[in-house]
């Protein structure tokens, strides 16, 4: 029985496989039946995805960057809105404290409740003063209430101090002293003066005064001095206060003191910070 020859396979290398052709260039359809949306990656796409990922850290980074209760930024405290807090007379008949916003700051730090005091820069451009300001409501005698007033602002005995009748015009503002029934002015006065056994430390201007003591007691400390008084001679801390009613049914008084390290300064500053208080 005769047999049939084997016949080459023509795409064959010889005897062999079909050689293979050449790499295909495209990737295969990963999606042949169209069950899967194609994914956003329009460049308008990306680029708003872009800005709203970056606007949502912006919100969530910037507070943390900012300081929120920064000190040296917070709002001075004013002394209208301190007086307004402190004073017992000042609903009655109260003042215009802005013009002295410009150089003095409130302190809250009063010796005594219902005591506004500031601290203000001095007119020689020296170490700062102390505004120190009480009001009393139903004075009947200005004199005696002065006093009074400047021993609540000093915690002192005071009551040898003279409050002598003034000139308003020449002190106060013409608003003011237009509305003042009766000006009180004291001298400068010596609070303290350094010594061997008070050297130990220098804090505020009032931390070397005497302790508080009943009017009529003797001192056992250094006596309040008045009169005429250098630096040179006796340096110590100094004072000058004024006393004034105001017109109305009321009787309010107002005493503000400026107390200080240097006579002259607080001499020149007082009557700056005084003329700048304001009637209401």
């Amino acid at each position: 029985m005769p047999v049939a020859p084997i016949t080459p396979d023509p795409g064959a290398d010889g005897w062999g496989r079909p050689t293979p052709g050449p790499p295909s260039s495209m990737p295969p359809d990963a999606d042949p039946d169209g069950f899967y949306r194609p994914a956003a990656v329009g460049g308008h796409r990306t680029a708003r995805w872009f800005i709203l990922v970056g606007a949502a850290l912006v919100l969530l980074v910037a507070p943390l960057a900012v300081p929120m209760n920064d000190a040296e930024d917070a709002e001075p405290y004013l002394l209208n809105d301190a007086a307004a807090d402190t004073l017992t007379a000042w609903e009655y008949s109260p003042l215009d404290l802005a013009g002295l916003d410009g150089r003095c700051v409130a302190t809250g730090e009063a010796l005594l409740p219902g005591t506004l005091e500031a601290e203000c820069t001095s007119g020689y451009g020296l170490a700062p003063v102390d505004l120190d300001i009480v009001s009393m409501a139903g004075v009947e005698d200005a004199s005696l209430s002065a006093g009074r007033g400047l021993r609540a602002i000093l915690t002192s005995d005071v009551s040898d101090v003279p409050f002598r009748p003034a000139d308003a015009e020449d002190v106060l503002h013409p608003s003011l002293s237009a509305q003042t029934d009766e000006f009180l002015m004291s001298p400068v006065i010596e609070l303290s003066s350094p010594s061997a056994d008070r050297s130990g430390g220098s804090g505020g201007l009032l931390d070397d005064l005497p302790e508080l003591r009943d009017p009529g007691t003797p001192a056992g400390t250094q006596p309040v001095q008045y009169g005429d008084i250098t630096p040179e001679t006796s340096p110590g801390i100094y004072t000058v206060a004024t006393s004034f009613t105001i017109d109305g049914p009321d009787g309010v008084l107002y005493t503000v003191a400026v107390t200080g390290a240097d006579e002259a300064s607080v001499t020149v500053t007082a009557k700056q910070l005084w003329g700048a208080v304001r009637a209401a």
